[in-house]
């Protein structure tokens, strides 16, 4: 899925996304189905990408929170938002593919697809480590390490 695809996702959904300057944050959705984004927050157009299907996805679950909501919330509604931008970015067949043609590096699914290897790592523990088939033979499955890494967070 290409960037310009997700505009159209977002425009057919009545997501409105603002490009413009932030001080700080590079990204953040609202409940009123706005996004604002800052393009130059992100050294690539992979991570542009993927911080804007998470918006996205916040926006497509409601999975909006501030700064009272406790923490155990807060990260259920970050894990909805990075599942949705799986969805749209790396379905679950396509990904599979990928892999038994033999980008099986995280790195190489990452130039496939666009997207930050992040989001592979999160993908491939989503659908690969949750329910383990071994028949498959496809999917890397992250280190303890990488599982208590910050690298889960998005964006």
């Amino acid at each position: 899925m290409t960037t310009d695809e997700l505009y159209q996702i977002a425009e057919k959904n009545k997501i409105e996304i603002d490009e413009f300057k932030m001080r700080e944050i590079s990204a953040v959705s609202f409940p009123t189905n706005c996004i604002a984004i800052d393009p130059a927050k992100f050294e690539t157009t992979s991570e542009f990408k993927t911080a804007l299907a998470h918006e996205i996805g916040h926006c497509q679950t409601g999975s909006f929170y501030n700064t009272n909501t406790p923490e155990v919330v807060k990260l259920q509604y970050e894990y909805d938002a990075n599942k949705r931008a799986i969805e749209l970015l790396l379905p679950k067949d396509k990904l599979r593919n990928a892999m038994k043609q033999g980008a099986t590096e995280t790195w190489q699914l990452a130039e496939i697809f666009g997207v930050t290897e992040q989001l592979i790592r999160l993908a491939c523990w989503i659908y690969f480590d949750k329910c383990i088939n071994i028949a498959d033979g496809v999917g890397r499955h992250p280190s303890a390490q990488e599982r208590n890494d910050d690298t889960y967070s998005i964006a």
